[in-house]
């Protein structure tokens, strides 16, 4: 045992008796990447079919090896003793441990094992290592799907030899000469997809922050936001100078009287998308707008020295823009924006813990 040495094979040094406690240890070569039963259990590298055959034409390329050596079988073969090491290379281990226990033991029942049996276990550790393979992998894999049945055969005769396996497995596709260069181009592929996934799905965050953002800017300035994000307390602001504009349409109480609520929507969205585009060009804030009524500010939140003038200005363009409002089922309704400004100073203050409303009093 001590004398086996193949790339295929563990390595055995040798027996540690214990006398006081009358155990025995067997001391083998040690692997960093655990046995082939942990790497099945764990699923951590085995979702590449080519490395699946890797870990397989390796097992047998060991087995044939231990079986046209003195040992003639390996006598306990199972995935618990098939180990893989730091370059993926899997090594049969515990060849011939089920001898030397008998030995050891005095237990002339212990059975020895034989070439059929290591077969038929060669065989339920290709099925546990392909369980879970891809169907459409699996598919093109018949050759190997054919060669698992035969090493399950109920009747010895029929079972292949590691030769036989060997030559089959030389057949078949997908099986990498290096499976370290296959590993890393593996995780190379991998490394380009999952770049190009953060990608979308960076690209999606930022589309949704800058809707985000939209209807944020519907509901509090862009300076509130900021704080509110950086976790930042919003406490009570003085301004000692600032502008509210107040604008309202007189015979919107006429209109309520003889249009639909269809024609009314549209009018006040029509009326506060115009003047949401000629806000764009002021240094002015819209505060709300209730119904007919348009509130805007400038000097608060972001203080400003011309925000009387700023007003002004926008209140004369906010004239002019509606004069193009018009209702089709009242004609002879002129429609004009009524327009009042004020100014003074002003204390700023977000209130409400759960809504968040700015709240200004002053002016």
């Amino acid at each position: 045992m001590h004398r086996l040495a193949n790339e295929n094979i563990g390595r055995f040094y040798g027996i540690i008796l214990d006398d006081i406690s009358a155990s025995s240890y067997l001391m083998c070569e040690f692997t960093q990447r655990g046995s082939l039963y942990d790497v099945v259990t764990q699923k951590n590298i085995l979702s590449d079919m080519p490395i699946r055959i890797s870990f397989l034409h390796d097992l047998i390329k060991g087995l044939n090896y231990i079986h046209n050596s003195p040992l003639h079988c390996h006598g306990s073969l199972s995935a618990q003793v098939c180990f893989i090491n730091s370059r993926f290379t899997l090594k049969v281990s515990h060849a011939g441990y089920q001898k030397i226990f008998s030995l050891m033991s005095n237990d002339t029942n212990v059975s020895a094992g034989s070439r059929a049996v290591d077969i038929v276990s060669f065989g339920k550790i290709c099925n546990d290592v392909l369980s879970d393979a891809d169907s459409a992998a699996m598919a093109k894999q018949s050759k190997l799907s054919a060669l698992i049945d035969d090493c399950l055969s109920l009747y010895p005769a029929q079972r292949p030899n590691c030769q036989k396996i060997l030559r089959i497995f030389r057949t078949l596709p997908s099986v990498p000469r290096n499976v370290v260069s296959h590993t890393l181009s593996l995780l190379d592929r991998q490394t380009v997809e999952l770049e190009e996934s953060v990608r979308i799905k960076t690209a999606d965050l930022l589309e949704e922050m800058r809707k985000t953002d939209i209807l944020l800017s519907e509901i509090l300035p862009k300076t509130i936001i900021q704080r509110l994000r950086n976790k930042e307390q919003i406490a009570a602001e003085a301004f000692d100078s600032v502008s509210i504009l107040f604008s309202d349409i007189p015979e919107f109480a006429e209109l309520l009287r003889r249009c639909t609520p269809i024609e009314l929507i549209n009018l006040l969205n029509d009326a506060h998308s115009k003047f949401d585009g000629v806000l764009m060009e002021f240094d002015a804030y819209k505060v709300e707008t209730v119904g007919d009524c348009y509130m805007i500010s400038s000097g608060v939140p972001i203080r400003n020295d011309k925000h009387a003038a700023e007003l002004c200005f926008l209140a004369h363009t906010l004239l002019k823009t509606s004069h193009s409002f018009h209702v089709a089922s009242a004609q002879d309704v002129t429609l004009t924006a009524r327009i009042g400004i004020n100014s003074g100073n002003l204390t700023l203050q977000k209130l409400h813990a759960v809504k968040s409303d700015i709240d200004a009093l002053g002016v």
